[in-house]
């Protein structure tokens, strides 16, 4: 089991061994911690949480080897799962920009993650040798608006 406190302690998120995450509201101490959500789509235990500086993002890493990153007012996933790691991921931090996020693998990698694609965006068109047309832009970038002139 793991949990993470918001930064401004009004929320607690706690990951289980069935692969969830559980929201808990612990706003208001007289009523005690009451449930505030629950965030499903890792396939194992959820082994690490954390919020972004701002509290708007969370982020879990479990033993099914993936990083999900989640809207915590939405109580829904930011994207897909991040992969890259071979086995279980042990740890999860955001940068205080918020806009970085590390990752430590048991598998003895740590890997760094952009979180903002207005700044991801520009370093993947240079990496891939843009200008990029509609479909390519999708492919790399699902969900984020066509931008031709960047990339």
């Amino acid at each position: 089991m793991s949990l993470a406190f918001s930064p401004d302690g009004r929320l607690l998120a706690t990951g289980s061994a069935d692969g969830g995450v559980r929201l808990w509201n612990t706003a208001d101490p007289p009523r005690g911690i009451t449930p505030a959500g629950r965030l499903t789509g890792h396939q194992n235990q959820v082994g690490t949480l954390a919020f972004s500086p701002d509290g708007r993002t969370l982020v879990s890493g479990g033993a099914d080897t993936t990083v999900r990153l989640w809207d915590v007012a939405a109580r829904a996933p930011l994207g897909g799962p991040l992969t890259g790691h071979t086995l279980p991921v042990g740890d999860v931090a955001f940068a205080p920009d918020g806009h970085t996020l590390v990752t430590a693998g048991w598998d003895d990698t740590v890997r760094l993650w952009e979180t903002d694609p207005a700044r991801l965006l520009p370093r993947l068109c240079a990496a891939t040798a843009g200008p990029h047309d509609r479909e390519l832009w999708q492919l790399h970038v699902p969900g984020t608006p066509y931008a031709p002139g960047r990339g």
